[in-house]
């Protein structure tokens, strides 16, 4: 069994966000610039 360091299990992670407002784009940039690791947004369109 191989085991990763810390780094590699958060490279592998892709955070989720749900809603298409300004905190939305907030958790989005955060994630970015704290792990460089994009991330997937769900909105739905009225």
């Amino acid at each position: 069994m191989m085991r990763g360091t810390a780094k590699d299990t958060l490279r592998s992670l892709q955070p989720v966000i749900v809603g298409a407002d300004i905190l939305a784009y907030s958790y989005v940039r955060c994630f970015h610039e704290a792990y460089g690791v994009q991330s997937i947004v769900l909105a739905s369109q009225n």
